[in-house]
């Protein structure tokens, strides 16, 4: 029994099978029913898949489009929060009504002794 990787490669192989089976269509006398079936099935798949990359180019243009405003909003996000800091102060109670943490304070850094 085949297993298909990809839609594409499904449909092809089933397409491939219906028509050779119309030349074979005494040999075949037994699985009519089946073969009718696969091919009503096979145009109900074709169409869904059809479906399923009409949405995934749809989701694509949303994505880039949610990515570009995220930029703006990260880099006016970024100004406003300088600004913040600078009016303020960065030890400023302002600060948390702003929902910003005053910045720590420094920490000397000593050496290792040796």
């Amino acid at each position: 029994m085949a297993k298909f990787k990809t839609h594409a490669e499904r449909i092809a192989q089933v397409k491939v099978l219906l028509k050779g089976t119309k030349g074979l269509s005494a040999d075949m006398k037994p699985v009519d029913a089946k073969l009718k079936e696969l091919e009503k099935e096979l145009e109900i798949y074709i169409d869904a898949d059809a479906g399923q990359e009409s949405l995934k180019a749809e989701l694509n243009k949303a994505t880039k489009e949610l990515n570009k405003s995220a930029g703006k909003i990260d880099g006016l996000y970024r100004r406003v929060v300088d600004y913040a800091y600078s009016v303020y102060g960065k030890q400023g109670t302002e600060l948390k009504k702003l929902g910003l943490m005053p910045w720590a304070t420094g920490r000397k850094v000593s050496k290792p002794k040796v």
